[in-house]
């Protein structure tokens, strides 16, 4: 199951006869595809560019684009324009004072957010003339005091006698007017930096002293990004390359310690913007993509990682980067719109990264230690990865083979002696062994083994190697589906339905595996289990408590636990293997698994259990029964997960049939903090009751009358995390005896609710 958090919102009720008492409470891989989720002008953002991305106390992400302001809750979008009261549609920074005050950089002004109440923003010009109104950049001090930059020089807020106004603070720009402000930044010495687009950059000392640092002192003019990092060094990102400032700069000497640039291995020397990440990694976003910088790092460690739109990225061009509360990078670009690049570490590979194919069948390590996997259209391609790409290999098949055979997992093999198994639609294929891979393709097969040979039928469905050495063949026959050749006498055999003693005809075996205790687990096609041990197999169906469908996938763990997948039932767990009566422990959608269409089941070395469904993966923590969801969104290929695999280095992959790979080296997961959970609306009797903008976690006490007993409630839960579809709980106390079933549903309705006293309590769930 699913973990619900502790946070929870309220809404009571007390009904009388007048109804009254409401109260409201509550690592990137360089070479392969990034975990990227785009999000656009489609998805309800107001402009694809976008100049600033901020996250707020609360945990909203704010967007500050060329057609508005956007508030993203991890669900949708909300925009404030002109229409909202905005006195120009271009936004180009957003500050959160520390009082909870909203300031909004436009181009006609600096606007104070108003979430409750109407005007929505109010409006203060810096200056009398359009340059003092176009206002490029935010900063509050340490005193509290609001600064802007503008079009026409810096200005700072002053509290007078008739209110707040702007005033306009010296800086000696020589080209006013041309000139302007770009960026603000306050160091740990109260002091301020202030880079501009002409002029070079300006040091702003407490009692007023400004010192001004150009090309004279080794600094480019134009100024686009700054920041002081956690070590307290101060950054600066321009045109030519990323500097790094001395320690004790002064206006007569070099203000550079060094600039790293394209002769240092830079995709690029425009730098437009810079940030630091929670996990102490500096990023910096350019015109090529995104730099992730190590400034620690030794000559033999790699200093940088760069991302470009051949990974992935929408936009080239990236001027905005920012972090959400779940450890997602998120990127702004000028054209693009923004993206998110999941914390998660999912990879994806493609035919654009050398696979033979783009649906991929089977995975698994030779005897070398190579990862291979199986794809195949119109051919069966063995596709070896070298650590940055895949080797697509076509066994040297005879010209009397035409057709290959199908299914997923357990479709091609190396034994134990390091020949290769390889599955057709006209027999098995068994290669001698090779020193690599790549030898397959011009290897001839020491042998064709067919019906002529003893196998059941010539079209081949499963192989498995078990403990003995012995292969087993499952093929499509509609009687003798199995076979085994035997090690020991090089001979086939084949078992007819009456070997199984089963109740019911159970088809062709689909999976194979082989318990602790060197038992052969073999599930089957139509329905069923089957154990085989001491030459006698022994089967087991939906009356044993076997989940219903095809087996597709058998694995065993750690800790000797069978795991089942099936397509109609979920996911089942037999923890004693030799038992003559097994129980099965059933996981489906009640238990929190995305889908009962379950396809195959891994491990990491954490002992988590990982299962690819239809809708994605699901990853299972037994010992808690919490369970994580991973889709698309998240980085991992789109469409069903139906192959599964943990390699020797801890890594893993997960296969489509149509749509490629993913990969994931797992990690420990980051401290996990209960999301915010907010009333986002609240509707009586189909009347909008005023919310504040940002949720509410408390309302005052609302006195209703009989007739306003209807109640629409909206609430959400931010939470951007990776593999995280939130889902809610919820109840009415004096109603609802308990809470209600999982759902993704974030609003629920109550009618004609009787005269009484009621408590309304929603929670998260991850």
């Amino acid at each position: 199951m699913s973990a619900c958090h502790p946070t929870v919102a309220t809404l009571s009720l007390r009904f009388a006869w007048i109804f009254s008492a409401i109260v409201i409470g509550s690592s990137f891989v360089q070479a392969e595809q990034l975990p990227i989720r785009t999000y656009t002008t489609s998805d309800g953002l107001p402009a694809d560019n976008v100049n600033r991305i901020l996250r707020d106390s609360r945990g909203f992400l704010w967007f500050c684009t060329e057609e508005g302001l956007s508030r993203f809750d991890g669900y949708q979008f909300v925009n404030y324009t002109a229409d909202q009261g905005l006195p120009d549609r271009r936004v180009t920074d957003l500050l959160e004072a520390r009082d909870g005050n909203y300031w909004v950089a436009t181009g006609g002004g600096v606007c104070l957010f108003n979430p409750t109440g109407v005007p929505r923003f109010r409006i203060y010009r810096p200056g009398n003339d359009s340059y003092s109104r176009r206002v490029e950049a935010l900063l509050e001090d340490k005193s509290g005091v609001i600064w802007c930059g503008t079009r026409n020089g810096l200005y700072r807020l002053k509290d007078r006698a008739n209110g707040s106004e702007f005033e306009f603070v010296p800086l000696a720009l020589p080209n006013e007017g041309t000139d302007f402000v770009q960026i603000i930044i306050e160091d740990r010495q109260a002091t301020l930096w202030i880079g501009t687009q002409m002029s070079g950059l300006y040091r702003r000392w407490p009692d007023g002293r400004v010192e001004h640092y150009t090309t004279r002192n080794g600094l480019s003019n134009r100024i686009e990004a700054l920041l002081e990092d956690s070590e307290g060094r101060i950054w600066a990102g321009t045109p030519d390359g990323l500097g790094l400032l001395v320690a004790t700069p002064d206006p007569g000497r070099p203000i550079l310690a060094r600039l790293y640039s394209t002769k240092d291995g830079l995709v690029t020397s425009w730098i437009e913007t810079l940030f630091q990440s929670a996990d102490g990694r500096l990023w910096a976003g350019c015109d090529s993509g995104i730099i992730q910088f190590n400034a620690e790092a030794s000559k033999t460690d790699q200093q940088f990682r760069q991302y470009t739109i051949a990974n992935g990225l929408s936009s080239q061009y990236v001027q905005a980067l920012a972090e959400d509360r779940d450890g997602n990078m998120w990127l702004g670009t000028d054209s693009g719109g923004t993206m998110k690049v999941v914390r998660s570490g999912l990879t994806n590979f493609s035919i654009v990264d050398g696979l033979g194919a783009a649906g991929v069948d089977a995975i698994f390590e030779d005897r070398a230690g190579d990862l291979c996997v199986i794809s195949s259209f119109n051919r069966h391609y063995i596709n070896r990865f070298d650590g940055n790409h895949f080797i697509a290999v076509w066994p040297y098949f005879p010209k009397e083979i035409t057709s290959y055979g199908w299914g997923n997992n357990q479709v091609t093999l190396q034994d134990r002696a390091g020949e290769w198994w390889v599955p057709t639609g006209t027999g098995l294929c068994r290669f001698p062994a090779v020193r690599q891979v790549e030898q397959l393709a011009r290897t001839r097969p020491k042998a064709i083994y067919s019906t002529r040979d003893g196998l059941s039928c010539n079209d081949i469905f499963r192989l498995y190697e078990d403990s003995h050495g012995d292969i087993w063949i499952s093929t499509t026959c509609s009687d003798r589906s199995l076979s085994r050749w035997e090690r020991s006498t090089q001979t086939l055999r084949s078992f007819s339905d009456e070997d199984w003693s089963a109740p019911v005809r159970m088809g062709s075996p689909s999976s194979f595996s082989e318990d602790a205790a060197g038992n052969l687990w073999i599930g089957h096609w139509s329905t069923g289990l089957t154990r085989y041990t001491a030459g006698g197999f022994v089967s087991f169906t939906e009356a044993d408590g076997l989940p219903a469908g095809t087996i597709r996938s058998l694995f065993l763990d750690h800790a000797h636990r069978l795991w089942i997948a099936s397509s109609r039932g979920g996911l089942a767990r037999l923890d004693d293997t030799e038992t003559a009566k097994p129980r099965f422990i059933s996981y489906t959608t009640a238990e929190g698994l995305s889908s009962n269409d379950v396809w195959c089941v891994t491990e990491d070395r954490e002992g988590r259990i990982y299962v690819g469904t239809g809708r994605g993966m699901d990853r299972l923590d037994p010992e808690s029964g919490y369970i994580k969801h991973y889709t698309s969104a998240d980085g991992l290929m789109v469409g069903k997960v139906t192959s599964a695999y943990c390699d020797r280095h801890g890594a893993l992959w997960f296969a489509s049939n149509v749509h490629g790979l993913s990969r994931l080296v797992p990690g420990p997961d980051p401290p996990v903090s209960a999301p915010p959970i907010l009333i986002s609306g609240l509707r009586i009797a189909g009347v909008t009751y005023p919310i504040s903008q940002l949720g509410e976690s408390e309302l005052p006490t609302l006195d209703l009358s009989p007739n306003e007993n209807q109640l629409d409630i909206d609430f959400v839960g931010l939470s951007f995390g990776a593999g995280e579809v939130l889902r809610y709980q919820y109840q009415l106390e004096g109603a609802d005896h308990d809470w209600t079933p999982l759902s993704d549903r974030r609003s629920v309705s109550y009618a004609s609710l009787a005269p009484g006293g009621y408590r309304f309590r929603v929670r998260p769930c991850g």
